[in-house]
């Protein structure tokens, strides 16, 4: 194999050197709090690679050391004014002393190593690390399917799945007071539409960090009185949880589209009973009005009669008034002061505004008829003038007065 070749697939697969740096501004709350307290940190990455890490916290962490196995990248590292040391992770451990690092950071190497060198490993971690102190780790998540049966067989050298719960629990065997794992980097469809299945397969947590410390003067420090450093990772979902969420949209639009049937089933059996119904109405209806026309038939005679029975009684009503009113003291009575004050308080007292109405054509009738008397008395002392003045006219009523005798 080329000697360059694990330098070349990095730079293949891991991606640009800028990129990483940047990803590693993650961790900064953490390390802060962790290295807040300590003059002069000590920092120990275990598998540096092309050095990201170190080359991010060189100058606030001038005391950082790296342990890179191979040749190429060890050398890219020291080009870089890094201090590496090149060789095996456990055998380089041994030679540094016992709690004298503040910090171990292991990122993406424990899953190139067999369960056996891991422990070991992990107990040089323990021995080197102060009590104070925190171990960083990430590995490939197991718990992303596409991670687990594709992308973690793209590098060769991989040759064991951890399993967090059980790495935890290798952890806490060798001392580690409080360990905890955290699913980091979501993939590029963790944010696309609950509905879709490859969300579960290519949006879940790539990574899995665990943390883990010596004592609880650290823990409580980190994990209880300033715990907010988690905001500054990707934290994704576990396949479990995306799936979980995906059936629940799933079983809400299923739920909804079985009410949907079931208010549709709801609404047909209304409308059946309301078509029934008119049905129903449209017949009773259909006999009502088969009497209507029965009746209608039946009452235009009647409203003939009626109608011609009202007009009479009008006329008769008329020609009674107009032979009441032909005597003046009735008259008199009608347009009297009384009589209107009379007529006046009923139509008020009752709302009847159609009877003032009535009384007051009726008191103009009274009047025409008295203005009626007073041309025709006028017209007969006109005649009674004419005959007193007329010789003629006493010569007739002379011969009619003589005739009449005779008879």
């Amino acid at each position: 194999m080329n000697q360059d070749f694990y330098l070349e697939f990095e730079n293949k697969f891991r991606g640009d050197r800028s990129s990483i740096v940047e990803k590693f501004s993650c961790y900064d709350k953490l390390i802060e709090l962790t290295i807040e307290n300590i003059d002069v940190p000590k920092f120990i990455d275990i598998g540096c690679g092309r050095g990201e890490w170190l080359e991010k916290w060189k100058n606030k962490v001038p005391d950082s050391l790296g342990i890179e196995c191979d040749p190429a990248m060890a050398d890219l590292c020291r080009t870089r004014g890094l201090n590496i040391i090149q060789g095996d992770a456990i055998e380089s451990l041994k030679k540094i002393s016992k709690n004298s690092i503040d910090v171990i950071t292991i990122f993406h190497l424990i899953e190139h190593l067999e369960h056996g060198k891991i422990i070991k490993l992990l107990s040089e971690c323990y021995r080197v690390l102060n009590d104070s102190g925190l171990l960083i780790l990430e590995t490939p998540s197991i718990d992303n399917i596409l991670v687990s049966t594709k992308n973690f067989y793209i590098d060769p050298t991989h040759i064991n799945h951890i399993n967090p719960t059980g790495f935890e629990f290798a952890i806490e065997s060798i001392g580690f007071t409080n360990v905890a794992h955290y699913y980091i980097n979501p993939g590029p469809l963790n944010n696309s539409s609950h509905l879709k299945l490859t969300r579960i397969l290519n949006g879940v947590a790539q990574d899995v960090l665990f943390l883990a410390t010596k004592s609880n003067i650290l823990d409580n420090h980190i994990f209880h009185k300033n715990a907010n450093w988690i905001s500054g990772f990707d934290v994704g979902k576990t396949t479990l949880d995306a799936a979980i969420e995906f059936d629940l949209r799933h079983e809400a639009i299923l739920n909804n589209l079985q009410e949907n049937l079931l208010g549709n089933q709801e609404r047909n059996k209304l409308l059946d009973d309301l078509n029934q119904d008119i049905i129903l109405l449209k017949r009773q209806f259909g006999v009502i009005f088969l009497i209507l026309n029965l009746l209608k038939k039946f009452f235009i005679p009647l409203k003939i009669i009626l109608k011609f029975f009202t007009k009479c009684s009008f006329y008769i009503l008329n020609k009674i008034l107009n032979i009441i009113l032909k005597l003046k003291f009735i008259r008199r009575v009608i347009q009297s002061r009384t009589m209107y004050n009379v007529i006046y308080f009923i139509s008020r007292s009752f709302f009847l505004d159609q009877l003032k109405l009535k009384f007051e054509k009726i008191v103009m009738k009274s009047k025409k008829f008295d203005l009626f008397d007073a041309s025709e008395s006028k017209l007969s002392n006109k005649l009674i003038n004419h005959y007193n003045n007329s010789k003629g006219a006493r010569k007739i009523s002379k011969l009619f007065d003589k005739k009449s005798r005779k008879k």
